[in-house]
Parts: structure tokens; C-alpha cells; sequence
């Protein structure tokens, strides 16, 4: 849709949405210290509102005129005053290096624009800044009424991933699907959004820049080289290379008999840790039943951790027993690991015992 057809679609009384804020964007921003934002295709600014009120200074752009007008009169109901640009994002671009948080939502575009503007969006971050992208992931169109409906706007993590992988490093830290409060059709079929986390590394890190699979894993293409492909499916689960959530770590820590290390511990775990693993039910995606991290020093000493499976997932009936979760998330960082460092890098696993060797993977 052009910016005209938007300025219909927007040309009632009312908002065309709401002015709440997308759930899952305040899941994965409300923790961060607030600095400069930029809402890509901010629409009627509830999002770019919502920061504003915690504290961001933000600016939303969008092509929309009549968006941006009722962006305006959202921002003062709400006593905020961000910055509202009425651009087109594919011809706009943000100054390099100038925030600490970029978000882009429901912006759907033909792959080689939704490339470039990907590309500028990791320009305008600052070292240690954030991008969230979010928008209707490819697996609705299983379902009737799929928004947009032309599959060539939808996409999923690992598009988004092999997009960003030719840009500068980010660190992923969540790359999958979650389900969206939307339905896809008149008999409730929920629909299913991707979602990407990422931050730009510091200045001085030194830890690898995308988690990916090594070359030889799956999702290595026919040439050899690394698909970035993300995720896999195993016996009824989807292994997917992202960190666990504070959350996910917490409730599958203590699921597996770990003692919780509280919301502070398990955010600095994350936070210290180099790449992670999730493994999510293939029925309910988006929810992770087991996971994994890697922590070290990113070259030469790596240690697999919090390898921790929730024991119901057996409990099951079309679950497979005959899946061993827990080695399935061993080996695949081991292949993650094996892609990252120097053949001679020690590369362990931490046990009750202590950390054990491990040899090169399967």
C-alpha cells in the first residue's frame, strides 16, 4: 500500500489501532535505560508514545500524513512530545550512529527495500544500542485472511537474519516466533509474528557478532556456506538459536531442579553470555521448554551452560521420548562454537562436577 491508500485506511475519527502499546514490545523495552528512539513506520505513534513515557526521546517517522497527525494528538493526550517526521522510510535515513534504540513494527516490504531500510536502521545505532523488529510471519499463510496477503511481504527469522548478516554485527538475542493477539481467520486460528532482538556490539567487545550455525550444520546451503538458518525441527520440537528470556531462564532453571538465581542474576547471565539456545514445542512456538548458553571469552576458552530441559515436556503424548533434549542442545552449540573459535579453543560443559572437555562435535 502507497502513502495515499494509508491516508484512507487512517482517515477515520478514531484511531485505526489503539493507543496501547504492542505487548510485546513493552516485554522486551521496559528494562532498558531510556536514551534516543527511532519508531520506523511508527504509524499512529502508539509505540513511539509509550516510550516517550518512559522516559525516551523519540522520533517517529512515517509516510503517512494523517498517521502522523493523529501521532500527534496521541503524543498529547498522553503529555509527551516526540519528534514526528512525515517521511517515507525507504528514502529518509536516520543519521548514522545517533540512538540507543531503533524499532521497527509491522513494516512490510519487498525483501530488497525491507533489506536496505534493516541496513540503516543498524546504521543509526549507537555500540550497545537496540533493534526490535516485529511483523506477520510467513506461517499464516496456512490460514485464510492473512494480512498482507502477497507472501512476499511476509517473512520470518531467518530472512531477517541472512538481511542483517551483510550489515554491521549485531548481537541476537531473541530470533523466532511469538504469537500475535491477532486471529487469521473467522475460526480463531492465532496468528503468528516474528520477532528480533538485537544490540550492536560495544566498542571494545570482542564476542562474536551474529549467532548463526557453523558452516556444515544445517542449514549450511549447497555451497557450503552458512544459510543462517536459525532454527530446526527435531521429533516434535523446534531447536531455535536464540538467548533465553529472564524469564524462560528462571522458570526452566527451576523446572529442571537449578536453583532460581533472581531476576538481577539471570539478566546479567544473559547479558554475559555469548550465544543461546531454545528449544520450543513445535505446536506452541514461541515458548521455550529447554535451553542453553554459551559463555567465555569469545576465542580461545568457552563453556556450555544452563543446559536445562522442563521435565513435563515428556509429559506429552505427541512429544518423543526418544529425543534427548539436552544432548541435542550440547551438540548444536558445540556446532555454533566450532564455527566461532580457533580448532585448539577449549570448548567445555558445565556439570555439577565442575566443567568437562568436550571433543569436536557429531
Amino acid at each position: 500500500m502507497n502513502a495515499a491508500q494509508w491516508d484512507r485506511r487512517h482517515a477515520g475519527t478514531g484511531l485505526l489501532w489503539t493507543a496501547e502499546p504492542n505487548q510485546v514490545v513493552i516485554e522486551h523495552l521496559a528494562g532498558l535505560t531510556p536514551g534516543r528512539a527511532l519508531d520506523l513506520a511508527c504509524g499512529e505513534g502508539r509505540n513511539a508514545v509509550w516510550l516517550a513515557t518512559q522516559g525516551w526521546r523519540v522520533t517517529g517517522v512515517d509516510f503517512s500524513q494523517v498517521a502522523i497527525r493523529k501521532a500527534r494528538e496521541l503524543s498529547r493526550r498522553f503529555d509527551v512530545t516526540p519528534e514526528w517526521i512525515h517521511a517515507d522510510v525507504m528514502v529518509w535515513t536516520p543519521r548514522p550512529a545517533s540512538y540507543e534504540l531503533v524499532t521497527i513494527c509491522y513494516l512490510h516490504l519487498e525483501p530488497e527495500q525491507r533489506r536496505d531500510v534493516l541496513r540503516c536502521a543498524v546504521d543509526a545505532i549507537v555500540p550497545g544500542g537496540t533493534l526490535l523488529v516485529i511483523g506477520h510471519d510467513r506461517a499464516n499463510l496456512r490460514h485464510e485472511n492473512v494480512t498482507p496477503a502477497d507472501p512476499e511481504l511476509l517473512f520470518d527469522a531467518d530472512e531477517l537474519l541472512t538481511e542483517l548478516a551483510a550489515g554491521p554485527p549485531l548481537r541476537i538475542s531473541r530470533a523466532g516466533r511469538v504469537r500475535s493477539p491477532l486471529r487469521t481467520d473467522d475460526r480463531g486460528h492465532p496468528a503468528v509474528d516474528t520477532l528480533l532482538v538485537g544490540r550492536r556490539p560495544g566498542p571494545v567487545s570482542t564476542h562474536p557478532a551474529l549467532v548463526e550455525p557453523a558452516a556444515g550444520a544445517a542449514g549450511a546451503s549447497a555451497n557450503g556456506s552458512a544459510a543462517h538458518a536459525l532454527s530446526l525441527s527435531v521429533g516434535g520440537f523446534i531447536v531455535v538459536h536464540r538467548m533465553p528470556t529472564v524469564a524462560e531462564l528462571r522458570r526452566l532453571r527451576t523446572a529442571g531442579g537449578l536453583p532460581d538465581p533472581g531476576p538481577e542474576a539471570a539478566e546479567d547471565a544473559i547479558d554475559g553470555s555469548l550465544a543461546g539456545l531454545c528449544v520450543e514445542a513445535a505446536d506452541e512456538p514461541g515458548r521455550a521448554v529447554g535451553c542453553g548458553r554459551i559463555v567465555g571469552d569469545g576465542r580461545t576458552f568457552l563453556v556450555i551452560m544452563d543446559v536445562v530441559i522442563d521435565p513435563m515436556v515428556y509429559a506429552d503424548a505427541d512429544a518423543d521420548a526418544d529425543v534427548d533434549l539436552a544432548i541435542l542442545i550440547i551438540n548444536e552449540l558445540r556446532r555454533w562454537a566450532a564455527g566461532q573459535v580457533d580448532p585448539a579453543a577449549f570448548v567445555g560443559v558445565a556439570t555439577l562436577a565442575g566443567v568437562e572437555p568436550l571433543g569436536s562435535p557429531p
